[in-house]
């Protein structure tokens, strides 16, 4: 059996996130992510094929945000 879902209307789930359509950074502090269930938001995947440059691509913003010259 195959299952397949959107990720795109999986992250703007108003029962996980309040006006989805904002822009709210302030929905990924320490505190709140512990209130949204593991699978609420999967920018990268899950399970066995989860994509393999999400660790590149995490890294890759806390660089470039630590140095605004680049």
């Amino acid at each position: 059996m195959d299952l397949m879902f959107a990720p795109y209307t999986l992250h703007r789930r108003a029962k996980y996130f309040p006006d989805p359509e904002v822009f709210d950074p302030e929905r990924f502090t320490p505190e709140r992510e512990k209130r949204l269930p593991r699978p609420a938001y999967l920018p990268f995947g899950a399970g066995p094929r989860v994509c393999i440059g999400n660790h590149f691509s995490l890294m890759e913003g806390h660089i470039l945000s630590a140095n605004p010259v680049l």
